[in-house]
């Protein structure tokens, strides 16, 4: 959490730069420099470090004072929350770098969060909150905090005699993901942080990410990812699924669809959704103008998702209920599109 001098310093220089006949630019270097401390830990929680770090807090100072400097110019588009605004424009960045260094670790956490919100319909993982932190975990474990268990330390230490002790002497890379996870968290017994229970499963997987460096590089990672969306075999139902949610394709016409439905369902749906699930879809800035707000206002409403129905119900000026049937709404259509899209190959088939 920020100081409380900072704030108050962010605060004073924020509407100084709003004021007229101010020398902006000046107020916007203070400004900057005071937001930069919480800029860099932000993206060093993340564990970015180094270079990446130095490149990523440029690119994230870029966008914000870009940013900045358009919102004087409409007056009614001040930002508000200058250090929520801030971070938020950190994240975007973060999330950028990741989809563009990691797209396997990607692809494979998109895959897991699937399997712990329960998508499949089976009660088997969770996840949930706790403080700042998402954790994963077996669906009874709800609302427990992680412990370093023993079997844990293995895992860190020696993840290579896991596989006789948890998968029967088979390569981790053959077990279908829920039956690796399922067995993972019994033998751990605790539940993982997220991002690290996705760099676990892709080490024991193989799953790694190596930018290429030539055509040739490029070609091999293009006939890599073409082989990466088949369909896996008939046993694995669930992996078939997570591999179509895969497709950037895929979740492109996802968005496509929901940016179709009524404005008020689209709020009543994302409004509802945690941070990570959100960025599955799209990138902030499209986010807010899907539920047609302004960047600054939206970035404070983004640090506190998911809201409550009550919560989304006082922002539309309506009651819980009607925002649970509000979303319903918007979720039956993405469902009739995907059944929809069951049904259209066996046509073109019959032809």
């Amino acid at each position: 959490m920020q100081h409380s001098d900072t704030i108050s310093q962010v605060n004073a220089l924020t509407q100084r730069f709003y004021t007229k006949d101010v020398a902006c630019e000046t107020t916007l270097s203070a400004l900057m420099e005071c937001v930069r401390p919480a800029i860099r830990k932000r993206l060093q929680d993340k564990h970015i470090l180094g270079d990446d770090l130095e490149d990523l807090y440029i690119e994230t100072a870029e966008r914000l004072l870009t940013a900045t400097r358009r919102s004087r110019e409409q007056t009614d588009h001040h930002i508000g929350n200058y250090i929520s605004y801030a971070l938020t424009v950190a994240d975007t960045v973060f999330e950028d770098h990741i989809r563009r260094t990691k797209p396997n670790w990607c692809r494979l956490k998109r895959r897991i969060l699937y399997l712990l919100d329960n998508k499949t319909g089976n009660k088997v993982f969770a996840r949930w909150r706790l403080s700042l932190r998402w954790l994963g975990g077996l669906f009874t474990w709800q609302g427990q905090t992680f412990q370093p268990t023993r079997t844990y330390n293995v895992l860190c230490s020696e993840p290579d005699s896991l596989c006789s002790l948890i998968f029967a002497h088979r390569s981790p890379e053959h077990v279908p993901l829920p039956e690796l996870l399922a067995r993972l968290f019994r033998w751990l017994e605790t539940p993982l942080e997220l991002d690290e229970l996705t760099n676990h499963i892709a080490q024991l997987q193989g799953i790694a990410d190596h930018l290429p460096h030539s055509l040739e590089g490029l070609a091999m990672v293009a006939e890599r990812d073409t082989d990466y969306f088949l369909p896996p075999s008939s046993h694995d139902v669930a992996s078939e699924v997570m591999e179509a949610l895969s497709s950037e394709a895929f979740r492109k016409r996802i968005w496509d669809i929901l940016c179709e439905v009524p404005i008020r369902q689209r709020i009543a749906l994302l409004f509802a959704m945690p941070r990570d699930e959100v960025l599955l879809l799209g990138r902030v800035t499209e986010i807010a103008a899907a539920v047609e707000l302004p960047l600054q206002q939206f970035a404070a409403i983004w640090q506190q998702l998911p809201l409550s129905d009550k919560e989304i119900a006082e922002r539309l000026e309506i009651t819980p209920k009607q925002v649970s049937n509000l979303r319903k709404c918007a979720r039956e259509r993405i469902y009739r599109w995907l059944a929809r899209k069951e049904v259209e190959p066996d046509q073109h088939s019959n032809r």
